[in-house]
């Protein structure tokens, strides 16, 4: 299935027949969410382990409602021979420009940022999950996107001037089989994984976002969007939310 035509995805069994599409909402939660970036790669033996833990989150209990995951697969890793498909360079400045910004303080995978902030606990225990911050609806406000079909909506109770939607579209139950490089011989599987990424800056005078979906051309068993803001130019997220397309 392809994300070319988003609509698929979002089409109920009982509405296809109709040929309607049904529409969506994701909304964040009165208070903050943890929007957890984790910087992978294929091509990365340190890696596998850590895209484990990001795929356990699927099923957990506060996923979309408190926890925000992402998993960015980066490009530096593929000059060592494998060419990691879900790699992009757009990927890659990311991060960087997070180290730029002083939310990390080097570039490495896998590279764990939470809320803006590296978050190195994975590190001495794989188990561990960030720390939820206290709910504050004034300081973080409430962001909600409307889909119908492949358009969309944006709407940020805090929305001013110079402020960026995000949206991402990610791919759940994929798996690759790695011939070369750190991790030659192996079955990778993934979750979370970033497909396509779109920014969209609010207009003069506007209050609500709006435009047409990403689009990613890596068919997946089964897709999330998730969308968050942050200030013109800057990384660090001021509210995000997260859902999965039907």
């Amino acid at each position: 299935m392809s994300l070319g035509t988003i609509s698929g995805v979002l089409m109920l069994a009982a509405s296809a027949a109709a040929g309607s599409v049904q529409a969506l909402e994701i909304t964040s939660p009165e208070g903050p969410t943890e929007m957890i970036e984790v910087f992978t790669s294929e091509g990365c033996s340190s890696c596998p382990p850590a895209d484990a833990w990001l795929r356990g989150l699927v099923d957990h209990p506060q996923l979309w409602s408190r926890y925000i995951p992402l998993g960015w697969h980066v490009d530096y890793w593929n000059r060592l021979g494998w060419r990691d498909r879900f790699s992009s360079p757009e990927y890659s400045v990311r991060q960087r420009r997070y180290r730029s910004e002083g939310g990390v303080a080097t570039v490495y995978t896998p590279g764990f940022v939470v809320s803006g902030d590296e978050w190195r606990n994975w590190f001495e225990d794989r188990s561990a999950l960030p720390k939820l911050q206290t709910l504050d609806a004034e300081r973080s406000g409430r962001l909600r996107i409307s889909v119908d079909g492949d358009a969309f909506s944006g709407r940020y109770s805090l929305a001013k001037s110079g402020q960026v939607l995000h949206l991402a579209v990610l791919g759940f139950g994929l798996e690759s089989e790695v011939t070369r490089g750190e991790n030659n011989g192996r079955t990778l599987r993934h979750d979370f994984v970033v497909l396509d990424h779109r920014s969209y800056p609010l207009g003069a005078g506007a209050t609500v976002w709006t435009g047409v979906l990403p689009k990613g051309s890596i068919p997946a068993p089964r897709y999330a969007l998730v969308g968050w803001i942050s200030e013109r130019g800057q990384n660090r997220p001021l509210q995000a939310a997260g859902g999965w397309l039907r």
